[in-house]
């Protein structure tokens, strides 16, 4: 009879959630993960539940009793300085909870329709290839070559700024602006970078405020035209700050994210050889190997939820006003729901990964992401057959975006 395996203290369940929150186990990462599923899948820290099995985040993504809190966000240290926050008075999808959520995703639904979205796929081609030109010239004399600057940061910028309407000229700015302004989520920020994102941020308020009034005088064939033009079944719109407010948050997940998900996707390709070589052969299966690099690095390593009443994850009851967060770099992870999970494999099918995340918050740009990856991976594998890591990559700083700070490359 084989012993059950031990149930491991929460003071250490505890101490190994602070270190990958705090960015301290970036290169050990899901063998941490592995470890908590092992030992604690789910388990109380002072008032956060941590749930890493794919079966219980998939129930914390569809519960509608879990949503978005305001106040202060975790009982951790480093979340002490976010008590004074409302994120509810912010009209954005990622931190209303329906029914104003459900209006406002339908709305902006409307306007960033499919059929916008697969319009975009010659643009993406041809800049895709104008990229590669560059990419091959740069790298002609055998020096290394960062992915991460040459492609993945241009290529999303272009597209998600084509998409939007932001003037090629102004996309510059927002190198520095989305990342620092998003930084400030994350549980190791520092006091500065707490206000040097809220600065970022009022910038980026600015900006988006006066493109508004700009589009308003004279529209044009963008998606910030069609939020403005868009209506309701009952004629209401978007209000100015819900337009500005939701304009910023696709514009950076559209760039800053995507960028990851290049590099993340890139990175496990060039760290399997046989998967790379696999990918350029055969282009057939570009649409599974999306979805499997996906899975492998997730981006979004974790989301969090507050219950807003009582209710059940994995049978363990979560009283009212209780933070859940799921990890959904140990659910794509987990034995329980993919076949050897921590070997990449190309043609893994079925993939039900949440790296989109699930339920009423899935990813509204899901669709235009595959379509920059399916383009970039099959391009890259195609055209540089012999390309090769030039040395070990860096990761950047912090856990909740996930992705390399550099991506050096030779051929």
């Amino acid at each position: 009879m084989t012993a059950d395996p031990p149930v491991e203290r929460p003071d250490h369940a505890g101490d190994t959630l602070l270190s990958i929150l705090q960015g301290r186990r970036a290169d050990d990462l899901y063998d941490a993960y592995a470890h908590l599923r092992a030992t604690a899948p789910l388990f109380r820290y002072r008032n956060i539940w941590a749930v890493t099995r794919y079966a219980d985040c998939q129930e914390v993504m569809r519960d509608r009793v879990l949503g978005k809190g305001s106040g202060q966000a975790f009982d951790l240290p480093g979340f002490e300085r976010r008590e004074e926050l409302d994120l509810s008075a912010i009209p954005s999808l990622l931190f209303l909870n329906p029914p104003d959520h459900t209006r406002l995703r339908r709305l902006v639904s409307r306007a960033f329709t499919p059929r916008r979205v697969e319009a975009l796929r010659p643009i993406v081609d041809r800049a895709v290839a104008t990229l590669l030109d560059e990419l091959a010239e740069q790298g002609s004399d055998g020096g290394s070559v960062d992915l991460m600057e040459t492609l993945a940061f241009q290529l999303p910028i272009q597209v998600i700024g084509d998409l939007i309407g932001v003037p090629a000229g102004d996309r510059e700015l927002f190198r520095r602006l989305v990342p620092m302004g998003s930084k400030w989520i994350e549980p190791g920020a520092t006091e500065v970078e707490v206000k040097e994102g809220r600065d970022a941020a009022l910038t980026m308020i600015t900006y988006f405020g006066d493109l508004l009034r700009e589009r308003r005088n004279a529209p044009q064939d963008d998606l910030f035209t069609a939020l403005i033009e868009v209506r309701d079944d009952d004629g209401t719109k978007l209000s100015r700050r819900e337009l500005i407010i939701n304009t910023i948050q696709l514009f950076s997940a559209g760039f800053h994210t995507t960028q990851n998900m290049i590099g993340n996707g890139l990175w496990a390709l060039l760290d399997h050889p046989d998967a790379f070589a696999a990918l350029g052969a055969d282009p057939s299966i570009l649409p599974l190997a999306v979805e499997e690099l996906l899975r492998f690095d997730t981006v979004t390593q974790a989301i969090g939820r507050m219950a807003l009443e009582p209710t059940t994850i994995g049978g363990q009851p979560i009283a009212e006003g209780e933070w859940v967060l799921a990890f959904l770099g140990s659910a794509n992870r987990d034995p329980a729901a993919f076949d050897e999970p921590d070997v990449l494999r190309l043609t893994r099918t079925p993939n039900d990964h949440l790296s989109f995340s699930a339920g009423v918050r899935h990813c509204l740009g899901a669709s235009l992401a595959r379509m920059e990856l399916g383009l970039v991976f099959g391009a890259v594998a195609t055209r540089f057959p012999g390309m090769t890591l030039a040395r070990v990559p860096t990761r950047r700083e912090g856990m909740l975006v996930r992705g390399p700070a550099r991506l050096e490359v030779r051929w």
